[in-house]
């Protein structure tokens, strides 16, 4: 992951028989970048307060989008074809609820209708998680998970993630590991519509032949480097 993962594990137990380490490195620029200057402007909370965050704004018309009547859709390209980032948004209300209720068919077809050639504006951003996925994987009913299985008493003790995703006007960096132990917008400039994504808002980052998620994440406000 070139230094962006470390300090995966913080401990290991005396009696550890085996880790599996599971990595990805993703590092792409956009088809086009921003071609605007990054200026500081507002951005919206979800409990309605403001900050002040980096905004990042498109010129060109590469992008492709859709504003439905509850969401705000933005798909832009990378320099390889067959993927590309998606920025989604509720028009109104909080994005938990927006989130709620994106069953995979609404999911995808919020996506699939995001045809409209689009200006973007949305803000740089850094960000790393770090995730336990032990108790996700036993609500999900992974065998054994946490419990001793029949082969030598081996045990699942620590399934730890950590992701790191860095979004900038050139393109987008992002890794991630897994290692298991025993507004108002406006049509400014061009005819084309301007999105913007200045509060809460998810991103997907897709394999476009497969529909595969690789990345998802949501940025809740937009920390810099």
């Amino acid at each position: 992951t070139y230094g962006r993962i470390e300090n995966l594990l913080h401990s290991v137990p005396q009696s550890l028989s085996f880790v599996l380490v599971n990595a990805l490195y993703f590092k792409f620029d956009w088809q086009a970048a921003f071609d605007l200057p990054t200026v500081d402007a507002a951005w919206t909370k979800d409990d309605g307060s403001s900050a002040t965050v980096p905004m990042m704004e498109t010129l060109h018309e590469r992008s492709r989008g859709k504003r439905t009547a509850d969401a705000v859709v933005a798909k832009l390209p990378y320099n390889d074809a067959r993927l590309s980032f998606v920025a989604m948004r509720p028009t109104t209300g909080s994005l938990a609820s927006f989130e709620q209720s994106l069953a995979p068919e609404r999911l995808n077809a919020l996506i699939a209708a995001a045809q409209e050639p689009v200006r973007v504006r949305m803000p740089r951003f850094t960000m790393t998680h770090e995730f336990d996925l032990l108790e996700s994987l036993k609500s999900m009913g992974l065998v054994q998970v946490g419990d001793y299985g029949a082969a030598g008493g081996t045990r699942l003790d620590q399934v730890r993630h950590k992701v790191f995703i860095a979004v900038a006007e050139k393109g987008t960096e992002a890794a991630a590991a897994t290692a298991v132990v025993a507004d108002d917008d406006g049509a400014e400039g061009p005819d084309s519509e301007l999105l913007t994504f200045d509060r809460p808002f998810l991103f997907f980052i897709l394999d476009e032949p497969t529909n595969t998620v690789l990345f998802m994440g949501r940025v809740m406000e937009p920390k810099q480097p």
